[in-house]
């Protein structure tokens, strides 16, 4: 507190109407940053290929379980030796595939520092109430002289102090409530990181529209980086079963559920399941070809036909249409999407259960099933 300050609060402290006011209030600074790394290159594959045999083989020899965890740790400590070059482009590469730890970390500390200001807010809003409060007693105490004052001159000395001691409430008061306006602000600003990186639509229980996109984006560079294939494939119910419900109906609702976890259950936990808006979900399938693809949206139509959804008396066919898209080096992820997304639509105007995107049918033509 500076020397202006310690006098203010030194004159408000003498005046026995508001010694307990308070005219500070704590804070603290916010900062917020993360830095990502970047790697060089080098042989990677090659790097990859022999420390991976390392650690298999040490833990072979200590005859430990061959778990994710042991085979991560001996990863590592052979990771360590490598060249700097090396090592930074095999670390990128990890961190590319282990996204949702690193969202998990920013995650914590948004919620820790949301917290963190949501306690301050509550603090500054405890100390405002206290002066309001102190404030009312100096408005009564102020009524009982004006009320006792026995000619005019007393009235003005007591009508001249309680101005002046009001205007001293009223500006401390300001400065309080615009530190709660300041606190407000950052907190908003905090929950929006917050939701920036969340990664569950908490609705349906699968992965958000938001970091789907991340993970495509990710997966792209993956597929550029060790030259191998993944697909997107989007999912929705038939356009017979949207119109008789509509978007809007919690019948509709209902269905999304049943679906989101009839996904779950027959795709693979490598692959990601996400929902896109409007009805529709994606599916990330990692390391898989058109074929590959092609026998998912067969195999889900196919459980589909079987999966009956009871609503009351009323029995719904889980009725789906699929589209598949390759991800491809040369074509951005926002491409990727619009070609799967306008794929959908042809299958569900043509009432095709499959639909792949045409530029990527390995036969040159539409293959629908």
């Amino acid at each position: 507190m500076d020397k202006k300050q310690q006098e203010k609060a030194s004159d408000i402290g003498a005046n026995p109407f508001l010694s307990g006011i308070n005219p500070n209030v704590s804070d603290s600074s916010f900062e917020f940053d993360i830095a990502l790394g970047s790697g060089d290159s080098g042989d990677v594959l090659e790097a990859i290929s022999r420390l991976s045999e390392s650690a298999m083989q040490t833990i072979n020899e200590e005859a430990l379980p061959c778990l994710p965890s042991n085979y991560r740790l001996y990863f590592e400590k052979f990771l360590q030796k490598e060249p700097v070059s090396v090592r930074e482009k095999i670390r990128s590469i990890m961190n590319m595939q282990s996204d949702l730890e690193n969202r998990a970390l920013v995650f914590e500390k948004s919620v820790g520092e949301s917290l963190r200001i949501i306690k301050q807010v509550l603090n500054c809003m405890s100390v405002v109430y206290q002066n309001f409060l102190i404030a009312q007693n100096v408005v009564k105490q102020y009524s009982k002289d004006m009320e006792q004052a026995d000619n005019k001159l007393t009235l003005r000395n007591v009508m001249d102090f309680f101005i002046r001691d009001m205007d001293k409430v009223t500006k401390i008061t300001s400065k309080q409530l615009d530190q709660i306006r300041d606190l407000y602000a950052r907190s908003d600003k905090n929950m929006k990181q917050i939701s920036q990186n969340s990664v569950y639509d908490l609705t349906l229980d699968v992965y958000n529209k938001s970091y789907f996109a991340t993970v495509l984006e990710k997966e792209q560079k993956l597929c550029m980086e060790f030259n191998h294939s993944s697909i997107l494939v989007y999912v929705t119910l038939s356009q017979e079963i949207t119109k008789n419900l509509g978007q809007e109906s919690p019948v509709f609702m209902m269905l999304l559920k049943t679906m989101a976890k009839f996904l779950q259950k027959h795709v693979q936990g490598s692959d990601f399941v996400a929902y896109m808006g409007e009805g529709i979900f994606g599916i990330l399938l990692k390391y898989s070809d058109m074929i590959q693809a092609q026998e998912l949206c067969v195999s889900l139509y196919q459980a589909a036909q079987i999966t009956d959804v009871f609503v009351g008396d009323v029995n719904l066919q889980l009725d789906i249409t699929s589209s598949i898209a390759k991800i491809m080096p040369d074509r951005s992820i926002d491409e990727t999407k619009s070609a799967c997304l306008s794929t959908l639509k042809i299958a569900l105007e043509e009432k095709q259960h499959c639909k792949i995107y045409q530029q990527d049918d390995i036969n040159g033509d539409s293959v629908h099933t």
